[in-house]
C-alpha cells in the first residue's frame, strides 16, 4: 500500500519490489512500444485522418445530440466517451463525395495495409 505522508510517497518495505517492477515495466513500455517509430507514424496518420473530417463526421453529444465536432468533444464528456476506435470505422464507411473524406479514408486504408509514412 502506498500512502502520502508529509507530501512524500511512503511504501512498506515488502511492497518496494512490486513498486520497482511496476515503474520498470512502465519505462520499458515507453521505450519499446509507446515511443516506437511505427507507433508514432500510425498516430500521426490517424490524427491527420481525423483532422481532415472534423467538420464532416460528428459524434453524439449531450443527451444524444448529433453534431459535436471531434475537436470539441473534450468540452462534452458524453461526446468524449463516444470517441472510441469506432470513429475510424465511421470514417471508413461514411458516404460523401467530399475530397477531405476521401483523403481521410485513403490514409486509414494505408494504415490497414501497412503502407505507412517513411522516416527520412
Amino acid at each position: 500500500m502506498i500512502r502520502v505522508i508529509h507530501g512524500e510517497l511512503c511504501v512498506r518495505d515488502k511492497g518496494m519490489s512490486s513498486l520497482y517492477e511496476m515503474y520498470s515495466t512502465r519505462n520499458s513500455l515507453h521505450q519499446k512500444a509507446y515511443k516506437h517509430k511505427t507507433t508514432r507514424i500510425v498516430a500521426l496518420m490517424i490524427a491527420k485522418a481525423m483532422n481532415l473530417v472534423d467538420d464532416i463526421v460528428c459524434v453524439a453529444g449531450v443527451e444524444g445530440a448529433e453534431g459535436t465536432k471531434m475537436s470539441e468533444a473534450t468540452r462534452d464528456m458524453f461526446a468524449f466517451t463516444n470517441l472510441t476506435d469506432h470513429i475510424l470505422h465511421q470514417i471508413l464507411f461514411h458516404v460523401s463525395d467530399d475530397s477531405r473524406l476521401r483523403e481521410s479514408k485513403e490514409l486509414l486504408q494505408r494504415i490497414k495495409h501497412r503502407d505507412l509514412y517513411r522516416f527520412v
